[in-house]
């Protein structure tokens, strides 16, 4: 969930993990497997390292700043105490502590009363809204394994803190940095009201992420449908492809099949096709029989740079019928929407210029009756225009929009033939009068 971003004088995640960072990390860290040492005072008992006040101990890999720190050059084991500052360079986590107890050669430790930042997940697809915050976490205590996280009796979230918008809070949060986070037993909180509580909880913090598996179910009750229940998969194909269905068994209508199909074959060429459609076995009246008011609709988008400033793009609609659209579109606009567009056009700017080549149907449903809408087509048509443009040093401006193309329409009781030509040529002149 995305929380919008904020402005003031108060210092947000953003701006902390930026503290943290520059006042844990040296200006040139030292080589890997070696450590700086700094404090205002440091004693040495044996292979302990006593280091009180601003002290800190630097490595290319990590870093721990803290009022005090005592650290066993033998045993690699450091206890961190006040204002304890960490960070893990390679997964740019940073954790703020009262008290940590670690170990460098086994790679675990305990943060207690911990909070932390951690950098954001990579873009979503288009269509998501997403944030660029860093995720922050704060919990009674926290342990480290290796390259996993496990936060006891706290929460995480995107939003501004102290009172974030948005928090998911549990007894227990495995993370793994650049990876996932999975969260058992939490309540997910908008402005601190419990909206709805997840057993188990699964969020990939990759770049991009893509999993095959199946989606979660659904279930529902229509006073039309009867009662629902809803079952999908999604099947990452490649990184190119990916297909997503869902099936919706309605107890008194029948079965309905959402697909939806993506696919990026190469850079700059994009599409998706979504195709819904119910085996209905129809509406049953007060005499007993039934109305079946089954079907499918279509829809599909798509864009491609096609080189040298032409552009392709398009937006497909099909329907088989009004009646099946009024019983089970979920959507009040299409309800009461009685027209299908679909276009596609092949489009190049340049200078003074723009061409167009069209293809366009237009399909208007007149009634419930089958058959009966006026469909209008354009089959292509091209498109050509100048914008104002200065005639040499006159006070005179000319311009240009054209149309030349192949219409058809049908209606139930009229039809033009199968192409009937079209050209219209509208030049414009005009001048400043003082």
């Amino acid at each position: 969930m995305a929380c919008a971003a904020e402005s003031g004088t108060e210092a947000g995640a953003v701006k902390r993990a930026q503290l943290a960072e520059s006042a844990s990390r040296p200006a040139a860290p030292p080589p890997a497997g070696f450590w700086d040492i700094t404090a205002v005072t440091q004693t040495t008992e044996g292979p302990w390292r006593r280091l009180r006040g601003k002290a800190e101990l630097v490595s290319a890999e990590m870093s721990f700043a803290a009022e005090e720190i005592d650290y066993n050059e033998d045993t690699g084991y450091v206890e961190a105490r006040g204002s304890v500052r960490f960070l893990d360079s390679a997964t740019r986590q940073q954790l703020e502590a009262e008290r940590v107890e670690y170990d460098l050669k086994e790679e675990t430790g305990k943060f207690y009363k911990v909070r932390g930042w951690g950098p954001p997940a990579g873009p979503p697809r288009p269509g998501v809204l997403a944030s660029q915050n860093p995720y922050y976490f704060e919990g009674a205590w926290a342990e480290r394994l290796q390259d996993r996280y496990l936060l006891h009796d706290g929460f995480v979230t995107n939003c501004r803190v102290p009172n974030p918008w948005w928090k998911l809070r549990g007894p227990t949060f495995d993370i793994v940095p650049g990876r996932r986070a999975i969260a058992y037993g939490s309540l997910f909180q908008v402005r601190k009201i419990p909206v709805f509580y997840a057993p188990f909880f699964y969020k990939s913090l990759e770049r991009a992420p893509r999993k095959s598996g199946f989606l979660t179910p659904n279930i529902g009750n229509s006073s039309r449908r009867g009662k629902m229940l809803g079952v999908g998969y999604y099947w990452a194909i490649n990184r190119s492809y990916d297909l997503a269905y869902r099936a919706q068994y309605f107890t008194q209508r029948g079965l309905a099949h959402h697909l939806d199909f993506r696919g990026q074959p190469r850079r700059g060429t994009d599409y998706d096709i979504i195709i819904y459609g119910v085996q209905d076995r129809g509406q049953k009246l007060a005499s007993g029989a039934r109305v079946k008011q089954g079907g499918f609709s279509a829809y599909g988008s798509g864009s491609s740079d096609l080189g040298r400033g032409f552009q392709a793009r398009g937006q497909v609609n099909y329907l088989s019928s009004l009646p099946f659209r009024l019983a089970f579109t979920e959507s009040f606009n299409e309800a009461i929407f009685s027209e299908v567009h679909s276009i596609g056009f092949v489009k190049k700017n340049w200078s003074y210029y723009t061409f167009n080549s069209v293809f366009a149907r237009l399909e208007n449903f007149q009634s419930l009756e089958p058959g009966d809408s006026v469909v209008i087509r354009k089959l292509p048509e091209f498109e050509f225009k100048a914008r104002d443009r200065r005639w040499g040093h006159l006070p005179v401006w000319v311009s240009l929009e054209s149309t030349a193309g192949l219409i058809r329409r049908n209606q139930p009781l009229f039809q033009t033939r199968q192409f009937l030509e079209r050209m219209d040529l509208r030049p414009r002149v005009m001048t400043a009068l003082r």
